[in-house]
């Protein structure tokens, strides 16, 4: 699966000029966020993108590290592991429904380790 970064936007910043600084934008929608979620990426590679992932190819959309990475993962089965050195806070990964919670990155490595 590819993962695409993106990052929330600012509706005061027009689009016509982040276009002119390299970037696409966009507007994410979905049954578990409420309204929309705007946001900017980097053109090189969304184009990069479009010419290696297919139709019906899978993509992950990774937007700042907000939990809406985590709804996606567990409607395909997947486990996922929060960590709180990051965007998300310990109560927003919970409530998101994560299966693991790591404090440093240390603590990722191992638990991934353990999963091997």
């Amino acid at each position: 699966m590819t993962t695409l970064k993106a990052e929330k936007r600012s509706m005061d910043v027009k689009a016509k000029r982040l276009r002119r600084e390299g970037f696409v934008t966009g507007n994410v929608f979905g049954h578990a966020i409420e309204g929309s979620i705007p946001v900017k990426m980097n053109a090189a590679d969304a184009e990069r993108l479009l010419k290696t992932e297919h139709k019906g190819g899978q993509i992950n959309l990774d937007i700042e590290g907000q939990v809406y990475d985590v709804y996606g993962a567990k409607k395909t089965g997947l486990s996922v592991i929060g960590v709180l050195y990051g965007y998300g806070s310990r109560e927003e990964l919970q409530s998101a429904g994560t299966d693991y919670l790591c404090e440093t990155p240390e603590e990722t490595a191992k638990l991934l380790k353990g999963m091997m």
